[in-house]
């Protein structure tokens, strides 16, 4: 079995405390750097990652705590020692002198170089050339350093420190001014360093940065380290959580072994798990993070990371376009309710919410909710147009019980002009007020079933048989006017507890609604199947007709007693679906309708299944 050599330690903070009035800007910081490793140190903005590199590079002075090099503890520590010690830093800002060439940059401190009294400027020209040259970099060392932009003079200065005897290199966040070229090229010259022995203490806010060459991570958050380990320990969606979630201290105590693997999973479940679609995008709209609910609604996967999010979505969805446009124009919480959302395949109805990230007071991104809200909307719907109905079967009940009465007196009236009278012009007057007495008790009967919440005699249904025997039926009818009926039978049992009339009398009524909007012919198509809803079984029952569809006053009213398309034909009375609406939910089922995405409508009648 071989063991890693145990490598000594070349800097060491032990209980770092330092306090900027009374505001605490470090609090117990322990953090060792190796030589020849890469070290990462990332963290939010007021972290605590610049004030580290501070007191490391002997800029300021620790309240409390102790530093070591080389496993010495050392006393006083300033800039001097520092810099005697080979800890150069590359500052973010970088502080150059804009009248100096680039050879001046790098070499006029470099006694190496100049070793005399005097300074050679050729001798500095000379070996400018040389490590430009030999690092790959086409920089004339002529140029003036205020004609160089931000990532031509973090090369200069990241050069300048590695011209010396450096053994430890802090970059403050100066891979960040690099291009991309200039950033692959210094990537490769730290590489080298590093295998000669050289530490490098990266601070960064890239977390790509981190796993292209940093061998150890440390992760601080309001001045204290909640966690140092190898990179390759911590997987990036980890590190981004860990680095840009809320820890406490107490949290941040128990991140290790165990604990952090369970820390790990929490913040997981929350992300991917989470009962929302959810979705991080940047200032500029790409989006940088998806979990899992939101991959599912849109069809989406990790090809979609780092794309315009507008160009993502299905473009139709133009309000939603709209609201993100708006979110990344102004600041704030946003929210918009009740946006409709047209997918792959369907149409939902959903809130959707905005909330900023910040790091510091900088906004940084933003975080898009998408919660699907269909079915409260629907369910809402039933409840809203249940206690209509139920309104409306109170005054029906008591309209026909009134109506009922005189018909009943005026038809015995006319009984008795029938059988006592034999004028042929009389007779003729009374049977035509007997049809029409009868047209109204048909009306009457039509109310007091759908006022009737009563239970029929209940029986076990096969929803399958049921179907066959309602198509042979009326197929016949249904092929007469070039339509046909497909029925598309479930391959599960389908069993459902209730009074067989009343279902047949819903089937047939929402087949004879299809057929009748289609007079120029089609398909019908019945479907079964089995379906879960709030966690319980339900047996459904679509049925599908190629017609003009539904308008939108249609769909929130179609279940409304006398509303119809068909009013004043065939002698339609818009009663229907009402009480086809008032059968199912007497067996605590639904019934629905919605638009097909092509044409045509769906009317879809669930009820319990029975166990």
């Amino acid at each position: 079995m071989t063991t890693t050599p145990y490598k000594k330690s070349f800097i060491k903070l032990d209980k770092i405390q330092l306090k900027y009035g009374s505001v605490e800007a470090l609090t117990g910081i322990d953090l060792i750097i190796r030589p020849g490793e890469i070290h990462a140190l990332v963290g939010e903005h007021g972290a605590g990652k610049s004030t580290i590199v501070s007191i490391i590079s002997g800029e300021i002075t620790a309240d409390e705590g102790s530093i070591f090099l080389n496993e010495k503890r050392m006393g006083d520590w300033s800039i001097k020692q520092a810099l005697q010690n080979g800890i150069k830093t590359v500052y973010q800002q970088i502080p150059q002198n804009e009248n100096f060439t680039v050879a001046e940059s790098l070499y006029y401190t470099n006694k190496a170089v100049n070793s005399s009294f005097w300074i050679s400027k050729r001798k500095m020209h000379s070996a400018a050339e040389k490590m430009l040259h030999k690092n790959g970099f086409n920089l004339s060392p002529s140029r003036l350093i205020k004609t160089l932009n931000l990532s031509e003079r973090t090369i200069v200065e990241i050069l300048r420190c590695l011209s010396t005897d450096t053994k430890l290199l802090i970059i403050d966040e100066g891979l960040d001014n690099l291009s991309t070229d200039f950033y692959n090229k210094i990537i490769n010259i730290l590489k080298q360093y590093k295998s000669k022995g050289m530490a490098v203490l990266c601070i960064t806010h890239k977390i790509d940065d981190v796993y292209l060459i940093a061998d150890k991570v440390s992760i601080i958050r309001n001045g204290t380290i909640l966690i140092t380990d190898k990179t390759y320990n911590i997987d990036k969606m980890s590190l981004i959580r860990l680095t840009y979630t809320q820890i406490s201290k107490e949290n941040a105590e128990v991140i290790s072994s165990k604990g952090f693997y369970e820390f790990l999973k929490y913040n997981e479940a929350i992300i991917k798990k989470l009962p929302l679609s959810l979705i991080v995008i940047s200032k500029d709209k790409k989006i940088r993070l998806l979990n899992d609910m939101c991959r599912s609604m849109f069809s989406w996967n990790t090809t979609h990371i780092g794309k315009n999010i507008n160009d993502c979505l299905p473009k139709q969805n133009k309000i939603l376009s709209a609201f993100i446009d708006e979110v990344i124009s102004k600041t704030g919480e946003k929210r918009l309710f009740h946006v409709c959302l047209s997918l792959s395949d369907k149409q939902i109805i959903t809130n959707v919410q905005s909330h900023p990230i910040t790091d510091a007071k900088k906004t940084i991104g933003y975080i898009i909710t998408i919660e699907d809200v269909t079915e409260q909307e629907q369910l809402q719907k039933q409840v809203i147009l249940s206690e209509k109905l139920a309104s409306v079967g109170m005054l029906a009940a008591g309209v026909a019980h009134e109506i009922n009465n005189p018909l009943e007196i005026i038809y015995n009236y006319l009984t008795f002009l029938r059988y006592n009278y034999d004028n042929e012009k009389l007779l003729s007057i009374v049977e035509k007020i007997s049809d029409e007495i009868l047209n109204i008790s048909a009306i009457v009967s039509n109310l007091v079933s759908f006022s009737d919440k009563k239970t029929a005699h209940n029986e076990l249904l096969d929803l399958n048989e049921l179907c066959k025997d309602i198509i042979n039926l009326i197929k016949f009818n249904a092929n007469y006017k070039y339509i046909d009926l497909i029925f598309l039978e479930g391959t599960d049992t389908l069993r459902i507890e209730a009074n067989k009339n009343e279902i047949r009398q819903v089937i047939l009524n929402l087949l004879k609604n299809s057929i009748e909007a289609m007079p120029n012919g089609g398909n019908v198509i019945i479907k079964t199947l089995k379906k879960e809803i709030n966690k319980k079984p339900y047996t459904e029952l679509h049925i599908i007709d190629e017609g003009e569809g539904l308008i939108e006053a249609d769909i929130q009213n179609i279940f409304m007693p006398f509303y119809s398309k068909k009013l004043g034909k065939e002698n339609n009375m818009g009663l229907g679906l009402s009480i086809c609406y008032s059968i199912i939910e007497k067996y605590h089922g639904i019934l629905a309708a919605h638009n097909n995405q092509i044409k045509g409508c769906t009317f879809i009648v669930s009820l319990p299944a029975a166990i």
